[in-house]
C-alpha cells in the first residue's frame, strides 16, 4: 500500500525530463545577441446578428480585437517574436485584459513557441472549421483531442525540412506531452499526433485547386472519439462556400453546417446555418473587417 496522503500526485519522470528538454531547446536557440525590435499593431472588428435555436432568441454581437507583436533577427538569422493580444466587447465595463501572451523563437527549421501555444498534435494534426461573422462562434467542427492548448501556458519545439515536420510539447508543470508530425506530397497534406494522456489525433487534406476536403479523427483521454469532415469551395473570386459535419461521442447530435463569406475588400461579410451538438438550429449574419 502506498504511504502517500489521498489525492497526492506523483509526477512522471519522463515528463518532468521532457520539460527540461523543451525549455533547453529553447533557450539554445535564444543564445544570441539581439538588435533593436520592430513592433506592429493589428487587429479586426466584427458586427452582426445571431439566432440561438435553444432559446429562440435573436441577439446582436460586435467586438474589436487588437494584436500587438514585436520581432527582431539577428545577423545570423535567429529570430525572436512576441506576442499578446486584448478583446473588447459590447460590455464596455473596462475589464478587457491582454491574453494569450507567447514568444516564439526561430533558427533555421528550428522553432520553439513558449507561453500561450497549442501543442504538438493540436498543431500538426487538426481539420478544424469554425464559421460565423464573430470569430467562427456560430458553428464549428473540430477533431481536437489535446488538453495542450493556446489557453494554457506549454513549450512547442518543432523541426521542419522540406515538406516534413516533427513536433513536441509539453505544459510547463510536466503533466502531459505529445508528439505530432505532418507530411506534404503535391495536394495531399497528412498529420498524426498522440499524447502521454493517451489521447490522439489525425488528419488529412486534399486541395483541389478550386477549393479543399479535410477529415480528422481523434480520441480523448476518456475513450471519446470525435470525427470531422470539412469542404471549403471557391464558388467565385470572392466568395467562398463552407459545409462542415462534426461527429462527437460527448454530443448528443451530429453537428452540421454551411457558411458563405464574401470579400468585399478590406471587409469579409458571411451568413452561417447549422445544428449544433444539441440537435438546436444556429445561424448568424454579419461581417468582419481589418481595424488597423
Amino acid at each position: 500500500s502506498s504511504d502517500l496522503p489521498a489525492g497526492a500526485m506523483i509526477k512522471k519522470p519522463e515528463g518532468i525530463e521532457m520539460k527540461k528538454v523543451l525549455l533547453a531547446s529553447a533557450a539554445l536557440i535564444a543564445s544570441a545577441g539581439f538588435a533593436a525590435a520592430d513592433a506592429t499593431v493589428g487587429g479586426y472588428g466584427y458586427a452582426g446578428v445571431m439566432y440561438d435555436g435553444a432559446t429562440d432568441d435573436v441577439t446582436v454581437g460586435h467586438a474589436v480585437r487588437l494584436t500587438f507583436t514585436a520581432n527582431v533577427e539577428t545577423d545570423n538569422g535567429v529570430s525572436l517574436t512576441a506576442f499578446t493580444r486584448t478583446t473588447i466587447t459590447g460590455a464596455g465595463d473596462g475589464t478587457e485584459t491582454f491574453e494569450q501572451q507567447r514568444v516564439d523563437i526561430a533558427a533555421g527549421g528550428l522553432s520553439a513557441r513558449v507561453g500561450s501555444t497549442h501543442g504538438a498534435a493540436k498543431t500538426l494534426a487538426r481539420a478544424a472549421a469554425f464559421y460565423g461573422f464573430n470569430d467562427g462562434g456560430i458553428i464549428a467542427a473540430d477533431n481536437n483531442t489535446s488538453v495542450l492548448n493556446d489557453s494554457g501556458n506549454n513549450v512547442l519545439v518543432q523541426y521542419t525540412t522540406g515538406t516534413f515536420t516533427v513536433g513536441v510539447a509539453s505544459d510547463v508543470a510536466g503533466a502531459t506531452q505529445d508528439i505530432g508530425v505532418r507530411y506534404s506530397s503535391g495536394n495531399i497534406t497528412a498529420g498524426a499526433g498522440y499524447a502521454s494522456d493517451d489521447s490522439w489525433m489525425v488528419a488529412l487534406s486534399y486541395n483541389f485547386g478550386q477549393g479543399s476536403v479535410s477529415v480528422g479523427a481523434g480520441e480523448d483521454a476518456a475513450g471519446m472519439a470525435e470525427y470531422t469532415g470539412i469542404l471549403s469551395y471557391n464558388v467565385g473570386s470572392a466568395t467562398t462556400l463552407g459545409v462542415l459535419v462534426d461527429s462527437k461521442d460527448t454530443n448528443a447530435e451530429t453537428v452540421y453546417g454551411v457558411n458563405v463569406a464574401h470579400d468585399m475588400g478590406g471587409a469579409t461579410l458571411s451568413g452561417t446555418i447549422g445544428s449544433d451538438g444539441a440537435g438546436e438550429i444556429q445561424a448568424g449574419f454579419g461581417d468582419r473587417k481589418s481595424v488597423v
